[in-house]
């Protein structure tokens, strides 16, 4: 499902949240920047899918920018498998209590989908 960066969330609910913002929710067809992200930060996110994990579903999302259909998988430092696209991550910003809500897909996207990102892709967390 495609959702603007930073509008509003609606995904799975009646009304738009006005408080959980949108971020990373990409679709083929659909623009999105596309830019270098900071290894750390990478390192952070993959941490963030491990243990923020968010609105649980039972099937999986495919990246449907994949050239192939296909399901992607995050290996934690723990050995855990994990699906990407079967769960959300929110993190709310404590300065202004608002929350950002993007796909566990995130990290698929930066380390597999964009050629800007310059760091390991070895998909890896501590």
């Amino acid at each position: 499902m495609y959702l603007p960066d930073l509008a509003q969330y609606q995904y799975g609910v009646p009304v738009p949240l006005p408080d959980v913002l949108a971020v990373g929710w990409l679709a083929a067809g659909q623009p999105f920047t596309v830019g270098e992200i900071e290894p750390d930060l990478l390192a952070a996110i993959g941490r963030l899918v491990v243990t923020h994990r968010a609105n649980p579903v039972r099937g999986v999302h495919e990246c449907d920018l994949c050239a192939e259909s296909r399901v992607t998988r995050l290996r934690a430092a723990s050995g855990e498998s994990l699906l990407l696209g079967s769960a959300e991550i929110w993190i709310r910003a404590e300065a202004t209590g608002l929350v950002y809500a993007a796909p566990n897909l995130i990290h698929h996207y930066i380390t597999v989908e964009f050629p800007g990102f310059s760091g390991d892709c070895s998909g890896v967390v501590d």
